[in-house]
């Protein structure tokens, strides 16, 4: 008996085995079908002439096209061929179509209702009919263009069709998704959503307003310091700020993100960029860097193309959906971009009519809203209907959006303000003209067309170097007393935008005496309210680094070039670290044996470097975090989570106690007030804290301090979308040890929150280097790899030269793409039929 059933257990496990093999084996076909060949030959409408794509050794298109239409129609060609989900996806994030797309996944995850208000959001702001409009405003020749990348991902389309190749990517075959035909306008709200990745402005509004409520002006003040270089007025009054918001109105602590690659409105960018001049350089010619930092995921944002336009060649770092080089160079020119943390978005209380909801008021009186309906699909036939207002300021936001009902009292709504949002935005046709400009004094006439994305533009030739700020920037009215930095009633004039900024009104120079221009996100303007640009400037410990390094030499050379993107010193820990344990060290042969002694120690022998081999990096980072959660866990409250992390403006404000801040923050419930020295309770408290700080790390990595890593820690986590979110993420998710910190030039913001809070999301996926001696010794570095396909040997190979700091060229010479290339795709026209021009049909 026994043996029988023992058999019957081995017959059953085999056959368990084999069904598994068999549905893995047929699920591999399935999905692999949507594998691009890179060697072969199409006939395709609405080609021009013949047209090359050599894949160099890591897959790079090198398109040779005989007319621009032809350039613009491969780059699109090969955009969907290899990122076609990623083009889908932030289509539907544009257009406010995610639940109908992955609704079945947020069900699973509990998260449909989530995703329902993103959508509902997005179909509020609509960039969709915002790109639209904007297109009419276009030239026509950028018309064509824009005309000719969309053929181009249309002409993908037929071919995945025709030849039953799995619906283009894994992604969509798995969901059964269709995807509709490509227009010109979904390059423009695809661009408008990059922009929206990159402003901040609202985010920043709602989060002063929140402490404002909660704490007052004095102790918000403390938390977010404004920057003392600049002639700013102090933070207005709370009673002047929000005279219709409750401290009652402060909620929960922040949800757990739905794993959407972002809010696409909660997030700004980071990035550096300098060059310097001949004069500077060991090649004597100049020398530019750039890399931007944008959210980490599998596959990367950037996806690095070439295109040979008649005269003109330009490769480069491009976002798939975009039919343009971002950051790249072409024979004569290189460039890079950093976000210009402008103030381009405000946030507008307005007041409904309580006798009439479909009215509301401005300073003339009341005013109807703009009002339309739309379906939202579900992705399970069925829909619901979302009523959509707009005001004279922009589109009415869901209450539910960044939960800013907490500012909204009742019998209000709040509007949106956004300069990206204009219906005369031509910031793509500016991209996709200066991509191909022959020289910085012809790229720089093109930048008042830039609306959206607000940049500085890094960018050098063969004789200068330069740095201008490029988008429209608010003019606000001189008498308005909140300057656009908190929510805003509606109803006042005072608060209406008077105008726009745009360059050459902005700042910029041209071959400075310094011979470098360089930028972090940092001040590049001292000016007063109304064109300081913004209240929020970021810190700028990367740009003090970048300057440091480029003054530590007489000359540069391109390999110093590397190693300054690959530099991982902070110069906040630098700061910081003594400013807080500089007490501690003074009584250090006091202290008894054990890990706080041992970590201080450590500590003195450290120079700031955020090495992933090292330990100090992590025992600081989790100090900071520690040491800020005990200053104000008890004062913040449910707002504590949201407040999570470093924050060294706060912590140097409260040690150096400047305006009275320790008093405030430095208080234990265990000592007298009568009695209490603020700053020598401000050093208890750090001295608990590193308790606090050791104790958890032992806890997680071992009481041996020896084996603690930051870069353990510190894993730099590119996650696909939204695969990377189920069990499919094994397949599609990558991973691995990775150095730099928030304020490193090898910038790896971690997540600060959750159980893996020092997990790196946020960093540098695209690094240029550019040499004027030799542009074809330029070279670049990029995260993870070509193609979208988690299947495809390009997915992830170039994930070790990023992690190492190794570069691939970016070359425009034709014989080092066919060098070691992958295949040759050749993209012919479809011949018309002689007889069809003559008879209007073909013949049968």
């Amino acid at each position: 008996m026994w043996r029988l059933l023992s058999r019957l257990m081995r017959w059953v496990l085999m056959s368990v085995l084999l069904l598994a093999l068999f549905l893995g084996g047929l699920s591999y076909y399935f999905l692999s079908r949507s594998l691009p060949s890179y060697n072969t030959a199409v006939t395709l409408p609405d080609l021009r002439g013949e047209t090359e794509i050599v894949r160099d050794a890591r897959a790079v298109p090198h398109i040779f096209a005989k007319t621009d239409y032809d350039g613009f129609f491969a780059l699109g060609f090969v955009h969907a061929q290899d990122r076609l989900w990623q083009m889908e996806m932030r289509r539907r994030i544009a257009r406010g179509q995610m639940t109908e797309l992955i609704g079945w996944m947020a069900d699973w995850a509990g998260r449909r209702e989530y995703l329902l208000r993103i959508d509902e959001t997005m179909r509020a702001i609509d960039l969709q009919g915002s790109a639209e409009r904007s297109l009419a405003h276009f030239s026509p020749e950028a018309r064509r263009h824009l005309e000719a990348y969309a053929a181009g991902v249309n002409a993908w389309l037929g071919v995945v069709n025709d030849e039953a190749l799995g619906r283009g990517a894994p992604e969509l075959m798995m969901l059964g998704a269709t995807v509709d035909r490509w227009t010109p306008a979904d390059s423009i709200a695809a661009l408008k959503l990059t922009a929206m990745l990159l402003s901040g402005g609202i985010y920043q509004e709602l989060r002063r307003a929140r402490y404002l409520v909660a704490l007052g002006p004095e102790l918000t003040a403390d938390l977010f310091p404004e920057d003392q270089s600049s002639a700013v007025i102090g933070l207005p009054r709370e009673e002047a700020v929000l005279p219709f918001a409750s401290p009652e109105r402060i909620a929960r602590a922040l949800p757990e993100d739905w794993p959407l690659p972002h809010d696409p409105i909660a997030k700004s960018g980071a990035s550096n960029a300098w060059a310097i001049s001949a004069a500077r350089s060991s090649s004597n010619a100049p020398l530019l860097a750039a890399d931007p930092h944008l959210p980490l995921s599998a596959p990367s944002i950037w996806y690095v193309a070439r295109v040979e336009f008649p005269g003109i060649g330009v490769i480069g770092g491009t976002i798939p959906g975009i039919p343009a080089v971002l950051i790249g160079r072409n024979a004569s020119i290189g460039w890079g971009l950093t976000t210009l943390a402008a103030d381009t978005q405000d946030l507008f209380i307005e007041k409904v009519n309580p006798d009439n909801p479909d009215e509301y008021l401005t300073p003339e009186g009341w005013r109807p809203f703009e009002k339309r309906v739309e379906p939202i699909a579900l992705g399970d036939g069925t829909a619901v209907e979302v009523v959509l207002r707009r005001t004279r300021h922009g589109p009415v936001l869901p209450l539910s959006w960044q939960r800013i009902a907490e500012v909204t009292p009742d019998g209000h709504v709040a509007a949106v303000a956004a300069t990206l949002l204009s219906d005369e935005d031509r910031t793509l046709e500016a991209v996709m003209t200066m991509m191909r400009a022959p020289d910085v004094e012809s790229a720089q006439r093109i930048a008042p067309l830039v609306t959206a994305p607000t940049q500085n533009v890094i960018i050098a030739d063969r004789n200068g170097i330069a740095q201008f700020a490029v988008g429209a920037v608010p003019l606000r009215d001189t008498a308005s007393r909140l300057q656009g930095r908190v929510p805003v009633p509606g109803w006042q004039a005072e608060n209406d935008w008077v105008g726009l900024m745009r360059a050459p009104e902005l700042p910029a120079v041209i071959d400075p005496p310094s011979g470098a221009v360089a930028n972090a996100n940092n001040r590049i303007t001292d000016a007063p309210f109304p064109r300081h640009l913004t209240h929020d400037w970021p810190e700028d410990w990367r740009m003090r680094r970048i300057r440091k390094l480029l003054d530590g030499r007489d000359f540069h050379s391109l390999a110093g070039f590397q190693a300054i993107q690959n530099d991982t010193v902070s110069e906040m820990a630098r700061t910081v670290l003594p400013l807080i344990a500089q007490p501690l060290w003074s009584r250090l042969q006091s202290e008894q044996e054990g890990p706080r002694r041992a970590a201080l120690e450590k500590f003195a022998q450290w120079n700031g470097d955020m090495d992933a081999f090292l330990a100090e990096p992590l025992i600081f980072v989790a100090w900071m975090r520690a040491l800020v959660r005990r200053l104000t866990a008890e004062k913040l409250g449910d707002l504590a989570g949201g407040y999570a992390g470093i924050r060294p403006q706060f912590l140097m404000r409260v040690f150096r106690n400047e305006g009275g801040a320790a008093a405030r923050w430095c208080v234990l419930p265990d000592e007298p007030e009568p009695t209490r020295d603020p700053m020598e309770t401000c050093r208890k408290i750090a001295r608990r804290a590193l308790n606090d700080a050791v104790g958890a790390l032992a806890n997680r990595y071992g009481e041996d301090m020896s084996n603690w890593r930051w870069g353990r820690a510190h894993q730099a986590v590119h996650n696909h979308v939204p695969l990377g979110f189920t069990p499919l993420h094994v397949l599609s998710n990558i991973r691995h040890e990775s150095g730099g910190g928030r304020d490193t030039i090898k910038r790896g913001l971690f997540r600060g929150n959750g159980p893996n809070p020092y997990e790196n999301i946020h960093a540098g996926g695209l690094r240029v280097v550019y040499d004027f001696a030799d542009l074809d010794r330029s070279v670049y570095a990029m995260a993870t790899g070509q193609s979208g396909h988690f299947f495809s040997r390009h997915y992830d190979d170039f994930i070790e030269d990023w992690r190492s700091g190794e570069y691939q060229p970016l070359s425009l010479d034709r014989s080092d793409a066919e060098a070691g290339s992958v295949g040759i795709t050749v993209l012919r026209p479809m011949l018309k039929d002689p007889l069809a021009d003559l008879t209007g049909q073909a013949p049968q």
